[in-house]
């Protein structure tokens, strides 16, 4: 095994403060296995910069500079996992993962060596473990906590954590601006049957525009666009984007094998983004994390922040909640303000016909309540993963369109908790008015 040890210029990218800046960072290439250069990049107190760094580079960067010139694997996996037990929606769904800045497997190089040692890889991929691994993954994305989740696991380090449940999704938040400052970690869930309609190989360069792949590991569509733009600028008619394992899915899927995962490789010149032949060299960039993140807060975001603590701060005084509850309630993960709205204001809890055990709302009308009530709050990401967490406490029933109440024993559910105290506040001292 050999280390060699350089300098790469990633130009043109966002510092902490959202200021575009030309950064010299670490290169690390080693001549055995991927394993090694991360081992490398981890010793040298870097990290390995995701994907979007690199296509924030490219695209300021000329076409004989080294970003164009050479590959780099990045901080990126690809991931095709199962969901056999249900935890993400109907069981046996496949589904492709992407993740940026963050990872299941390949912050432990160890791990990558072994399984090379062992000759466990797939076409190139490593095996994913279905308790360990999938499993504890699929049930880490939908807590409410799952930032605090993946950083106890080693997956991201300390930062902001996106998880986007389709890819509409992160499509709409990565239009927002400024989306990449503070290099953000996020994780973008598509189903197989979906994600296996992109493009793949190297196509013309204008229809890649529209390559989820690629908008995915961009960090986004105005990220592509700026990329693809300077290959235009260079004549290039084509770009390359591999789904890599796909190909062979459905053979894997009938001996019982799908999961299994790869390290996002952006590839020199044209050849695009693909996933990574574990078992190959390694090219790795570890960079100076203290150029990007730690964020520094901009106006619009103190005081939104400062909105969302005196709404709180209402709410408590409003309810007279004990000193500390809010805070607990977060703790057992919930956000107050989705708790607040899905449960007081979408049920009626308070006033003098809740609809508890039997007392039905339309589905259709609770949703109204409970979003009217969080107005310019609202995320159906974070709605949809109370949905889940809450679902314990509504009783369902269909007529001609479905309804639901708190459950009647609802204090026998929750008792010795926060979100029992809540209730108790919410429904028994309030009915009294």
């Amino acid at each position: 095994m050999s280390i060699s040890r350089g300098e790469i210029s990633l130009k043109g990218v966002y510092d902490k403060n959202g200021q575009t800046i030309d950064v010299t960072e670490e290169h690390f290439f080693s001549d055995s296995c991927i394993a090694d250069s991360i081992k490398a990049v981890k010793k040298a107190g870097l990290i390995r910069a995701p994907t979007y760094l690199h296509v924030q580079g490219r695209a300021n960067a000329l076409e004989n500079d080294p970003l164009w010139d050479y590959w780099f694997d990045t901080y990126g996996e690809r991931l095709l996992i199962v969901d056999k037990e249900g935890i993400n929606g109907n069981k046996g769904q496949l589904y492709v993962v992407s993740l940026q800045n963050c990872g299941i497997f390949s912050n432990n190089p160890h791990r990558i060596r072994t399984a090379i040692q062992e000759q466990r890889l797939k076409d190139g991929q490593i095996p994913l473990d279905q308790e360990t691994d999938v499993n504890a993954f699929l049930e880490a994305i939908n807590n409410t906590n799952y930032t605090k989740e993946f950083q106890q696991k080693g997956w991201t380090k300390s930062g902001q954590l996106y998880v986007f449940k389709s890819f509409e999704e992160f499509d709409d938040a990565s239009k927002k601006d400024h989306f990449l400052v503070g290099l953000p970690a996020y994780i973008v869930l598509r189903k197989y049957e979906e994600a296996k309609q992109t493009l793949v190989g190297v196509q013309d360069i204008f229809a890649q525009l529209n390559n989820q792949n690629l908008i995915i590991e961009s960090g986004g569509r105005s990220q592509l666009d700026k990329m693809l733009g300077k290959a235009i600028d260079f004549s290039w008619e084509k770009f390359g984007s591999s789904l890599d394992y796909y190909t062979n899915v459905d053979y894997y899927y009938n001996i019982g094998y799908v999961n299994f995962g790869s390290v996002v490789l952006i590839d020199s010149k044209n050849n695009g983004i693909c996933g990574y032949i574990l078992k190959d060299r390694g090219s790795s960039v570890g960079i100076n994390v203290d150029r990007f993140t730690k964020c520094v807060e901009t106006v619009e975001e103190t005081n939104l922040e400062k909105i969302i603590t005196q709404k709180i701060d209402q709410i408590s005084q409003e309810l007279q909640l004990p000193n500390g509850l809010v805070e607990s309630l977060e703790e057992e993960g919930y956000n107050f303000l989705y708790l607040d709205a899905m449960l007081r204001k979408g049920l009626d809890l308070g006033k003098s016909a809740p609809f508890i055990n039997g007392n039905y709302i339309q589905v259709v009308l609770w949703g109204k309540n409970a979003r009217r009530a969080l107005d310019k709050h609202y995320n159906k990401q974070t709605f949809d993963q109370h949905v889940n967490i809450l679902k314990r406490l509504f009783k369902s029933h269909f007529k001609s369109v479905p309804t639901i109440s708190l459950i009647g024993n609802w204090k026998d559910i929750t008792e010795n908790t926060a979100l029992g105290k809540y209730l108790s506040c919410v429904i028994l001292q309030k009915r009294k008015k």
